[in-house]
């Protein structure tokens, strides 16, 4: 193995480790919604609101909200929001006249490089009930996805270049 091959693989393990970095990480992620998960508020609030982590793509995204019977109380009406400049905010109209009770908001979304996330949260109107257990609500669930694969991928590109630099050295110090 020639010296300049030697040099080139650990770099060439670098930038293969930092085009893993930016292709796994194409998943958004729900950084904050409103109400927020677990929220207890007075009075049901007249939309949700969804932020992520990336931008997303007008089409495939949806948010349901459900009673605790199961039945949908939203308007059916998810929408990207056009007036948020980085395109990460999606929001959904509840239905007037929502009673006291738990409340499932279900959401998917769709980045604008085609990868989907889904998952769960819930608030409750009024006062909770005495025993949580018994709720009718199903818990909520983490998002789902592939896990992103960060460590993974810089792992095996520091230990090709180690191996690569281990091997460089070897051979120089057997000259």
């Amino acid at each position: 193995m020639s010296a300049r091959t030697l040099l080139v693989a650990p770099l060439l393990a670098l930038l293969l480790s930092f085009a893993a970095l930016g292709t796994a990480s194409a998943h958004a992620h729900l950084v904050s919604s409103t109400p927020a998960d677990g929220a207890v508020l007075d009075a049901a609030p007249a939309q949700i609101v969804l932020v992520f982590s990336e931008e997303l793509s007008p089409e495939g995204n949806l948010i349901t909200v459900t009673d605790g019977s199961g039945a949908t109380v939203d308007a059916g009406d998810t929408v990207l929001d056009m007036s948020d400049p980085e395109r990460k905010t999606l929001t959904v109209s509840l239905r007037s006249g929502l009673g006291d009770g738990v409340y499932t908001v279900s959401w998917k979304n769709t980045s604008t490089d085609g990868h989907s996330e889904e998952g769960t949260l819930s608030f409750t109107v009024g006062a909770p009930a005495a025993d949580a257990s018994t709720s009718s609500a199903p818990a909520a669930m983490p998002a789902t996805g592939a896990g992103d694969g960060l460590g993974a991928a810089w792992l095996l590109a520091c230990a090709a270049a180690l191996v690569a630099a281990g091997l460089g050295l070897r051979r120089r110090a057997a000259r």
